[in-house]
């Protein structure tokens, strides 16, 4: 595991690794009857909706999506930007950290991405056409993480109705906009992580296999985290 994959700029990825570890408890969901897919069943129920009312149930992520992330640092303006992808019936999650742009010229240009895929996390390169396997043996994040989450009410955030969930065990708060989908907006970071992950733009759907295939320059191997280091 290397240094600078799991400090403040990594946030919701240290999270990630840690719920990833349960996942093979929480996604023995087929055993018990949970679904992998929502053919054949109601979309509201997919989606794990809940009437209004003050003891709501956690929130179940949608099983495909992607979304624009800000990951904020509360110790100085930075903000990393990043892309994120997941596919949970193929065991897929994709973050794309962009360099920052300071002008109108500038390109939004890619840094690094971290893929779990084939149960391996990976950290890719493109401008150095190199990438570090972080972990083997370790999927991706289970759509059920949030499922010990206490409902804590209905808060305003960013101009919009969402509702707040805590988990205590992990230290973290998670907020979802009050749909019929519980759109992702924000998830914190852990306690002695200070922080948050905010989500854009989410969009729900397949996501491209390609994504998730690991560059033909992986075969050469680099010693690095991603994301770097805060500026």
């Amino acid at each position: 595991m290397s240094p600078p994959a799991y400090h403040i700029a990594t946030g919701t990825l240290l999270l990630f690794s840690c719920l990833a570890l349960a996942t093979a408890a929480l996604s023995g969901a087929a055993s018990r009857g949970l679904p992998l897919s929502p053919e054949g069943l109601g979309k509201a129920h997919y989606f794990a909706t809940e009437p209004d009312g003050q003891n709501k149930t956690a929130p179940v992520w949608p099983f495909q999506w992607n979304a624009t992330q800000a990951k904020i640092n509360p110790f100085n303006s930075h903000i990393w930007w990043a892309k994120f992808y997941y596919d949970w019936p193929h065991g897929w999650t994709r973050t794309d950290f962009m360099n920052g742009y300071y002008s109108t010229e500038d390109k939004w240009s890619l840094n690094c991405s971290v893929v779990f895929a084939n149960n391996q996390v990976w950290f890719t390169f493109p401008e150095e056409q190199g990438c570090y396997l972080d972990h083997d043996g370790l999927g991706t994040i289970s759509p059920w993480w949030l499922q010990t989450g206490v409902y804590k009410g209905s808060d305003n955030f960013r101009g919009l109705y969402a509702d707040r969930w805590t988990l205590p065990e992990l230290g973290i708060d998670y907020f979802a906009r009050s749909d019929s989908i519980h759109t992702p907006l924000r998830s914190t970071n852990q306690a002695e992580d200070p922080g948050a992950t905010d989500y854009l733009d989410v969009v729900l759907g397949p996501q491209d296999p390609a994504l998730f295939k690991l560059p033909t320059y992986c075969k050469n191997i680099i010693n690095k985290g991603c994301p770097p280091d805060w500026p």
